[in-house]
């Protein structure tokens, strides 16, 4: 979560299942090499080493994604 930009300075709040929120700092380089961009950690967050995780992609069946909203039938 992208908390405040000051300049080319971003602090944000990063978490995932197996890690509690913590804060990391990024500057933001140059136009042209934002792939380069280093976060450095402001706070320590430990690891849940007993926990796996990964993330599915779901898509919705088509009745899913345009339900009928209350229409009726006659």
């Amino acid at each position: 979560t992208l908390l405040s930009i000051r300049q080319d300075l971003l602090a944000v709040s990063c978490s995932s299942p197996n890690c509690p929120p913590n804060l990391k700092v990024g500057l933001l380089p140059p136009a042209g090499s934002e792939l380069k961009l280093q976060w450095v950690n402001v706070e320590g967050a430990s690891v849940l080493p007993d926990i796996e995780w990964k993330i599915l992609t779901v898509q919705p069946s088509l009745a899913e994604e345009a339900p009928s909203h209350g229409k009726r039938s006659r």
